[in-house]
């Protein structure tokens, strides 16, 4: 089976979850057809009702499964399946524990995110509406956040809320607005959530996360 060229492919998420391994954390893939690629079942199937598993991808990132009414259930392989992704799991968050960016990383981090993007004459009139001064706001560290935007100055991998892209790194969401940074006791910039434009009612803020998480290397936000 050829994939066609122009496919268009969604990475999961929590509102797009695979179909197989319910992975929801961007490294599945599916369509609104018929294909699916699963990062959790490259080389083999499922074991679930109703998906047939056709070959790797080419890369050999991801299986290519398809839906197929006439395969039935596989109890045997889908425990040997849930054993192997639960085992992978844990290896996935331990790992991401260890190489947690410890607090005086985030701090620094956030600081020169704050000194080198800034903050939009938007997003300045907004908190200034709100009552605050110029000096609040710079001692805030709040700065602008705009997806899709790369930019070319160093900062650790491992900084929860940002993705490496083609050299640079890009901010680890599809919304805009500003980020209101978060400190602990110590004044050290932790973290931040970002204020979302145009959003009135409901969730406003979101947490900065991306491969890792707002949890510091003790599982603390």
């Amino acid at each position: 089976m050829r994939l066609r060229d122009n496919t268009r492919f969604y990475p999961t998420s929590h509102r797009n979850p695979c179909p197989l391994c319910k992975d929801i954390s961007g490294d599945c893939r599916t369509t609104q057809g018929d294909l699916i690629l699963c990062h959790s079942y490259i080389n083999s199937n499922s074991g679930l009702a109703g998906y047939k598993y056709i070959r790797p991808s080419g890369n050999g990132v991801w299986g290519v499964h398809i839906p197929d009414n006439s395969t039935e259930f596989d109890r045997e392989q889908y425990e040997q399946n849930k054993e192997l992704r639960e085992a992978q799991e844990r290896d996935k968050a331990a790992f991401l524990r260890e190489h947690a960016l410890d607090a005086d990383g985030r701090d620094k981090a956030i600081r020169k995110i704050a000194r080198k993007v800034g903050l939009s004459k938007r997003d300045r009139q907004s908190l200034k509406a709100r009552g605050l001064t110029d000096e609040m706001i710079e001692n805030g560290l709040f700065f602008t956040i705009e997806p899709y935007k790369t930019y070319y100055f160093d900062l650790p991998d491992n900084l929860p809320g940002i993705k490496k892209v083609n050299g640079g790194w890009q901010f680890a969401t599809k919304d805009t607005g500003y980020a209101c940074v978060i400190f602990d006791k110590e004044g050290r910039a932790n973290g931040w959530q970002l204020r979302l434009h145009g959003v009135t009612e409901g969730n406003k803020y979101k947490w900065a996360k991306s491969n890792f998480s707002s949890k510091l290397p003790n599982g603390e936000l």
